[in-house]
Formats: structure tokens, C-alpha cells, sequence
């Protein structure tokens, strides 16, 4: 009988660490989607920087 008795002020309480827990959790999520910091680095070049191809047409063999 003694395990359902129930402390209401400490329920409240739990329940609203739990609230800020989750609200703290958002914040985190949304700061860091705004900020890229999940998003790794486009390793692009620019069009200039890119590797020509190699052709693929046979070299003549020495002169």
C-alpha cells in the first residue's frame, strides 16, 4: 500500500524537469539546423579548379 502513495509536489516537479528537458533538447536541435553545424562541408571545386580528363585516344609510341 505504501508504493502508490504519491508526493504531488514532487511529481510537479519531476514532470517539469521533464518539460524543460525536452525544451532544451528542441532548442539545441533548432540552434543547431540555423547554424550548419550538423551539415559537413561541401567539398566542391570551382569550376576552374576542376581535373581535366585524360584522352582517351592512344599516344603515338615515341619518335
Amino acid at each position: 500500500m505504501a508504493d502508490k502513495i504519491v508526493d504531488m509536489a514532487e511529481a510537479r516537479e519531476q514532470k517539469r524537469h521533464e518539460q524543460k528537458a525536452e525544451k532544451l533538447e528542441d532548442i539545441r536541435d533548432r540552434f543547431s539546423k540555423a547554424m550548419g553545424m550538423k551539415e559537413k562541408p561541401k567539398n566542391r571545386l570551382a569550376a576552374w579548379k576542376r581535373k581535366k580528363k585524360k584522352d582517351s585516344k592512344p599516344k603515338p609510341d615515341g619518335w
